[in-house]
């Protein structure tokens, strides 16, 4: 039995609701995609704001627009690109031997 273990398995196994934890909170990595997107957005436009605040030239306005506008597209690729699909295996086909 491991002293420490993983957050994913604490969250399956039975009675792990019953220890406290509640179940659904493991992160994956839709959630982990899409926190990370938005943490990207929020950090670019509020770094880009506070150089602005210092004082940029027209090159660094154009460069710190271009990175918000980076990240907000990451963020919407993020939530509508469609997930990928399992693709179907082929039929095997059985040989006979004579």
């Amino acid at each position: 039995m491991f002293l420490h273990q993983p957050a994913y398995m604490l969250a399956t196994r039975p009675g792990a609701a019953a220890a406290g934890r509640r179940k659904g909170c493991v992160m994956n990595r839709e959630k982990t995609e899409k926190l990370g997107s938005i943490f990207l957005a929020v950090f670019s436009g509020g770094l880009a704001a506070q150089l602005a605040a210092d004082g940029m030239a027209p090159g660094q306005w154009l460069g710190a627009a271009a990175a918000v506008l980076g990240s907000l597209a990451m963020a919407a690729a993020v939530r509508l690109w469609p997930q990928p699909q399992a693709a179907e295996a082929p039929a095997r086909r059985r040989s006979r031997e004579p």
